[in-house]
């Protein structure tokens, strides 16, 4: 975030574009991990998508002739591009783990479960 002093007085910084869609995924995305904690998910756009209320479509590229899954926010929003942007950042800030980015292979990191609050009980038993 810019420094306060280099802004005009009285300027307020715009909210990210897609600062509610992110969070939107963000929770669903958090809630799963963590309900399957310490499995790794493979996270798909197409299973995600009615957690964050969107409707999944398909659609056949005219330019590859390949059938893709979409699911987009009614701001415009792409919810695939969105979530791929948003598990790399999430990993490369420690939140989360990645096995593989190609499937979306992710597990929560001891950062991500702190975020949420939560420590495994059976770190505990191991004293």
């Amino acid at each position: 975030m810019l420094a306060s002093f280099l802004l005009p007085v009285g300027y307020s910084m715009p909210l990210p574009r897609f600062e509610t869609e992110t969070t939107v995924v963000a929770r669903a995305l958090f809630e799963r991990l963590l309900s399957n904690f310490p499995l790794k998910e493979t996270i798909h756009t197409h299973e995600l998508a009615p957690a964050c209320g969107l409707e999944v479509s398909t659609r056949i590229d005219a330019y590859d002739n390949e059938i893709h899954i979409a699911a987009d926010f009614p701001s415009g929003a792409d919810m695939d591009k969105l979530l791929h942007d948003l598990l790399l950042w999430l990993s490369s800030e420690g939140y989360i783990i990645c096995g593989d980015m190609l499937h979306y292979s992710v597990v929560l990191s001891e950062k991500g479960l702190e975020l949420l609050g939560y420590k495994p009980p059976f770190l505990d038993s191991l004293r």
